[in-house]
């Protein structure tokens, strides 16, 4: 009985404290902050016609399914892994006239704003490596899709299979 007692207690602690983390307010800095880095799926989707769609997954990932008329570019694509990793300048961005060929060829023109996604359930983290390599090459009309492909899919947005237009 007093084992039972003991998780009744925890469990109504826990799900006590989950909700005040889920009520917490941040500053107003701190959203100013997040929105310099991150667009809403609402957002994604009232302005898809707007911008350039990125996907950071890898090309198998990418051809399973990925939002319409997103393109595509692994963070390995954009950095020197000619080299064996950790050795030196294994990861290392390309220089800037390399990298504007592989913008320029998958329409990365700096015209619109690029979104760049992922999906959080099974990647590791490629959209902010491919938002860093963006902004570090002058490109600040870059955001990460908060949430990913998974909250583009839950807020109802389409997934294709189709070539970019």
């Amino acid at each position: 009985m007093k084992s039972l007692l003991r998780i009744v207690v925890t469990a109504a602690f826990m799900l006590a404290a989950a909700s005040g983390f889920a009520q917490a307010k941040i500053s107003a800095e701190d959203q100013k902050r997040f929105d310099s880095y991150f667009v809403s799926v609402e957002w994604a989707l009232a302005n898809a016609d707007k911008v350039v769609f990125l996907d950071a997954r890898s090309k198998a990932d990418y051809d399973k399914g990925h939002l319409p008329n997103a393109v595509n570019l692994h963070w390995t694509q954009l950095s020197n892994v000619a080299v064996k990793q950790g050795e030196p300048g294994w990861s290392v961005i390309l220089p800037a006239e390399r990298l504007a060929k592989i913008f320029g060829d998958v329409g990365i023109d700096g015209k619109k704003p690029v979104i760049v996604y992922n999906d959080p359930l099974v990647g590791w983290g490629e959209e902010g490596r491919n938002l860093w390599e963006l902004r570090v090459f002058g490109l600040k009309n870059s955001f990460a899709l908060n949430g990913g492909l998974t909250a583009w899919k839950k807020a109802g947005g389409k997934v294709t299979t189709d070539a970019p237009k």
